[in-house]
């Protein structure tokens, strides 16, 4: 009741546009081995969704069969990638059967297309197997799909826009000083963020920047991603539902100030947003807003943890206007890579070769940061716009540069990439 009394104070509803349709499907799943029934009914309702995607793609300007031929290549291209990752990280499956890799690549082609998640809701009229055919199984499902979210997809399929995000992941912190939860009336930080974070995702589809398509709240599945993307290096395959998306993690400081008493409790608190690139793991900003102060009427737990969090989101929400534009000024920048640097005598030689390579890379967009320093050899990260043998020619054409007047430069690739050596003259 106290987590809904939140909401309810934070978060106004949007409808969205949907179509309506009933489907017939029969298929022959003998190919795939043994299913569980959980994956008969994945099979099935991702089948019918399908059929749904091509009755309505043209209602809404679109070629299905454009979009059918871009999607499987699309996906043929992450599935390479993904299972290149596990033999570099020495984790590729074995052993397997024709059948089982033929199963597992089809379900993961399900999970990628993500066309069940477009469905507001659906019910399985009916669903049965054919008793001469224990692989032929038909159903009939009834479907409400959301006509939005439809769009976006066949757009951002077949009109990919190299200069726009996919989509902005929400994630709210709330740490509390000198004081517990149970003061305010919750058993948990999740509540109070939870709130916050539904306040904001109203707040961002309200004033959704022009280079993203839509915004969502990190929850659990999201969060476990998260946590494996914070410990994966930049040049690991992405998981399409995160790839050119970027995280926007806003975190708040809340205390409990000292001459406060139980019927005034006077609050304080900071507030942070930082924006990160999710395919580069680039910060692309982050903007703080500092010591905002209440004194609220204590008693009644539950007005105070709603009127809190409400005073909360709305004096963070007006100190941050400037987010939208911010973020519509970001270049998306789909490269990254590193750029190993060996023979410098002294710090200051990398960092004179991070300059002529950012001076003569301008065209691309490109930036370059110092990762790692050490007498023996030096890290350079590089992000830019374009594709990866862009970044290739430009260190061919300042390979006869200098960075200073006793070096000269020699550019070699190893397997993790482009390797400078400094040869003294």
């Amino acid at each position: 009741m106290k987590f809904l009394t939140l909401l309810i104070l934070l978060v106004s509803q949007v409808a969205l546009a949907q179509f309506e349709t009933r489907q017939d499907v029969s298929l022959n799943l003998n190919s795939y081995g043994e299913l569980r029934g959980d994956e008969v009914k994945k099979i099935l309702l991702h089948e019918a969704a399908t059929h749904a995607i091509g009755k309505f793609a043209s209602e809404l300007g679109f070629s299905f069969n454009d979009y059918q031929t871009k999607l499987s290549k699309n996906f043929q291209e992450y599935y390479d990638q993904k299972l290149k990752a596990l033999a570099d990280d020495g984790k590729a499956p074995t052993g397997q059967t024709p059948q089982e890799i033929y199963k597992n690549r089809q379900l993961e082609f399900i999970q990628y297309s993500k066309h069940a998640d477009l469905l507001k809701s659906y019910s399985i009229i009916s669903m049965s197997r054919n008793p001469d055919d224990q692989g032929q199984w038909s159903s009939t499902i009834q479907m409400n799909m959301d006509q939005v979210r439809l769009q976006r997809l066949l757009r951002r399929t077949l009109q990919a826009d190299a200069t726009k995000f996919s989509k902005m992941w929400l994630i709210v912190e709330s740490n509390i000083h000198s004081f517990k939860w149970s003061d305010i009336g919750l058993e948990r930080e999740g509540q109070f963020s939870s709130a916050l974070a539904s306040a904001w995702k109203d707040w961002w589809v309200k004033n959704l920047p022009a280079n993203f398509d839509e915004v969502e709240v990190c929850h659990d599945e999201c969060l476990n991603y998260l946590h494996n993307w914070q410990s994966a290096s930049r040049n690991k395959a992405f998981n399409p539902d995160y790839s050119d998306g970027v995280w926007v993690n806003v975190s708040y400081d809340i205390f409990n100030i000292g001459n406060s008493t139980p019927q005034y409790p006077v609050y304080k608190w900071e507030a942070r947003v930082v924006f990160t690139d999710i395919n580069t793991k680039k910060v692309l900003g982050s903007l703080t807003h500092d010591n905002q102060s209440r004194s609220l009427r204590g008693g009644d737990l539950q007005r105070l943890n709603s009127i809190l969090a409400s005073q909360v989101f709305s004096s963070s929400s007006q100190k941050f206007p400037q987010m939208k534009g911010f973020l519509e000024q970001v270049v998306k920048l789909n490269q990254v890579g590193q750029l190993k640097v060996k023979g410098h005598k002294h710090l200051g030689d990398v960092l004179a070769l991070k300059d002529l390579i950012k001076t003569r890379g301008s065209s691309l967009g490109l930036e370059i940061e110092l990762d790692h320093f050490s007498q023996d050899s030096a890290t350079l990260l590089y992000f830019f716009q374009g594709e990866e043998k862009a970044f290739q020619d430009l260190l061919n054409r300042i390979n006869e540069l200098k960075s200073s007047k006793v070096y000269e430069l020699k550019t070699q690739y190893e397997g993790s990439g482009p390797v400078i050596e400094l040869h003294a003259l």
